[in-house]
């Protein structure tokens, strides 16, 4: 894997100087890059801010496909339904 000299996304969120314009570009890459892997049959069932990297020139990279289809992940950032009674 590339070596992300700009960081994660968990220290930047930290840091709290995040713009919401940046905010919106990174969402808009991660979403292609996510609908990329997908057409390829890989799910990387573990998106959060941890696996958001960074490279030295400040392109956002998704990390960690380890546990990609397996169906793990971290419990906090996995999705679920909720029943409402």
């Amino acid at each position: 894997m590339e070596y992300c000299a700009g960081g994660g996304l968990r220290n930047k969120m930290r840091l709290n100087t995040i713009a919401v314009t940046e905010v919106c570009n990174w969402m808009q890459t991660l979403a292609e890059c996510l609908r990329t892997v997908h057409k390829k049959g890989i799910i990387h069932h573990d998106i959060r801010p941890g696996n958001i990297l960074f490279n030295e020139n400040g392109t956002i990279k998704i990390s960690d496909f380890g546990i990609a289809n397996t169906g793990a992940g971290t419990r906090a950032y996995m999705s679920g339904s909720i029943e409402l009674g």
